[in-house]
């Protein structure tokens, strides 16, 4: 999948894509590109164990012809009703990706998410594609990626809002 994906949308502009996401019952994990790094995501009742996740990190960095430090995994457990992901206490890696040739700054071991859901680049798209001398609202904004589609699409004004700080500075960094 890597590769066809990668034959495919580099010549579009675009670096970041899911390449798997929990076909086998015994790996429930999704493994997103992002660049020159792989993201692979644990969505187990458990994470898996040691020798279950050297196999996986390992199979990604071969199979993605990465660099061993560049795959990077992380827990997702479920969360109670009303409970929010935790900060991570590890370094922050961060890398900026492109989306048909658009720019965007992910981190991707300080929080759960990344900054940019990859399965929603097709409706990205569609907002450039119908931006064009509009007023645009981003509501929940995030980190903005709809707002720098919309402003990639022409619209007469892009206005992005969102509760937190943190990723309002983050949608001004990727506009």
């Amino acid at each position: 999948n890597a590769q066809n994906l990668r034959h495919e949308l580099l010549p579009a502009g675009t670096d970041c894509f899911r390449v798997y996401d929990r076909n086998l019952s015994g790996y429930p994990v999704s493994v997103d590109i992002y660049g020159l790094y792989a993201k692979v995501t644990d969505y187990g009742e458990e994470p898996l164990s040691d020798e279950d996740k050297a196999v996986c990190l390992d199979i990604c960095s071969r199979m993605l012809y990465l660099e061993k430090e560049n795959v990077i995994y992380a827990y997702r457990a479920k969360r109670a009703v009303h409970e929010q992901h935790e900060k991570t206490d590890e370094e922050a890696v961060t890398t900026t990706v492109h989306e048909n040739g658009l720019s965007f700054f992910v981190d991707l071991t300080t929080y759960v998410d990344t900054g940019l859901f990859l399965d929603h680049m097709v409706t990205r798209s569609l907002i450039r594609e119908r931006s064009a001398n509009a007023d645009v609202l981003n509501l929940f904004s995030y980190t903005g990626s709809f707002s720098v589609y919309a402003a990639a699409g022409l619209a007469n004004s892009v206005t992005s809002v969102d509760m937190s700080a943190t990723y309002t500075r983050w949608a001004e960094k990727n506009l």
